[in-house]
């Protein structure tokens, strides 16, 4: 039993949840961030599987099978995806409890990485764990886009009341994905924007060369050249990246 040393880890953790739920706006799940934590059901078992360097919770399932206490604290936190799921499928996640999940994540990187902790783990981690639970589809894609940003601008870019809200916005919003053809037709409007700002004026977009569906390899080239007779407006056949 690490009575203490796991008290001081949990706390730790929660204080630095509480900070960025603050600088979000979000006061009471700040406050009340893994109270559960401190209940006898999830206490004694993280004190008795306290490993330091990762959770107790991951402990207790590498060495048990299972985690009573993961199963007592999933129901009773609604900052987990697990708690979003019903008999349907997993459900969309309302704004506060995924900007704290946000803040959970990025604070038990700090908790267990401690000094090797760096602004790329939370976006790494994602990636790992990808599949092992299931996660409403905006829900997953709000997570990679704040995480993708934080891995790049940091955390004083994301962790602010607007940036969150005006992200949220955006994938509520947000229409259904369309088919692969609509979404290869989207794409193309928005290649021939670029060309037509960045590129020469007198070319064509090129798009693909090859499979488009299910490739196992992809390559995005963005300027044509003049050496690429692909690219001349009069050319009528495929219209390839040749290098």
């Amino acid at each position: 039993m690490h009575i203490i040393k796991h008290f001081i880890t949990i706390t730790s953790h929660r204080l630095k949840v509480m900070n960025m739920c603050f600088r979000c706006g979000l006061y009471w799940r700040g406050l009340t961030h893994d109270l559960s934590k401190y209940s006898p059901k999830e206490f004694l078992e993280g004190a008795k599987y306290y490993a330091g360097s990762h959770s107790p919770i991951s402990e207790c399932k590498k060495k048990t099978g299972k985690s009573e206490a993961w199963l007592h604290h999933k129901g009773r936190n609604p900052h987990h995806p697990e708690y979003w799921v019903d008999s349907n499928g997993p459900v969309m996640m309302p704004y506060q409890y995924v900007v704290e999940s946000i803040c959970d994540r990025i604070a038990a990187g700090k908790t267990y990485k401690k000094e090797k902790f760096n602004q790329t783990e939370p976006l790494k981690y994602w990636y790992a764990n990808l599949g092992f639970a299931p996660v409403h589809e905006k829900t997953a894609e709000f997570f990679e886009h704040v995480l993708t940003d934080l891995s790049i601008h940091g955390e004083k870019y994301i962790l602010n009341k607007k940036y969150m809200k005006k992200l949220m916005n955006k994938f509520v919003k947000q229409k259904k994905v369309g088919s692969r053809k609509e979404m290869l037709e989207e794409l193309y409007e928005k290649y021939d924007k670029l060309q037509r700002k960045y590129g020469d004026k007198k070319l064509h977009s090129i798009y693909f060369g090859g499979k488009k569906e299910n490739p196992s390899l992809c390559f995005v080239f963005m300027n044509p050249t003049a050496g690429n007779v692909a690219a001349e407006p009069t050319w009528d056949g495929p219209r390839y990246p040749w290098l």
